[in-house]
């Protein structure tokens, strides 16, 4: 049973990541570890932005994260801030709010 939250592990794998990095692995992991880093930050702006009923930001940071996500999946999560980019260029902020959640 689906239960609305995503699972990063099915739709990611390191070998994949390497290789879309041309078989560079200390670059995967570099790019990994700033993800990784920034990814806190991302969310938190995002949540911000949602508070503040600025869903131009929101759409804008969505975006952002959408793109750092690209860099290891298109699926899932990435696809989770490319809807909610969408939510917001519709004005959507309660759906946007529930998307944010997953």
């Amino acid at each position: 049973m689906h239960d609305g939250h995503v699972s990063v592990t099915s739709a990611w794998s390191p070998a994949s990541t390497i290789e879309h990095f041309g078989g560079d692995e200390k670059l995967a992991r570099e790019l990994i570890a700033l993800f990784l880093n920034s990814c806190p930050r991302l969310l938190d702006n995002l949540r911000a932005r949602l508070r503040d009923d600025d869903l131009a930001a929101v759409g804008k940071a969505a975006h952002a994260l959408k793109g750092s996500i690209s860099n290891f999946t298109t699926e899932g999560p990435a696809r989770t801030a490319l809807e909610l980019e969408r939510l917001c260029a519709q004005g959507r902020r309660d759906a946007a709010a529930a998307t944010l959640q997953r």
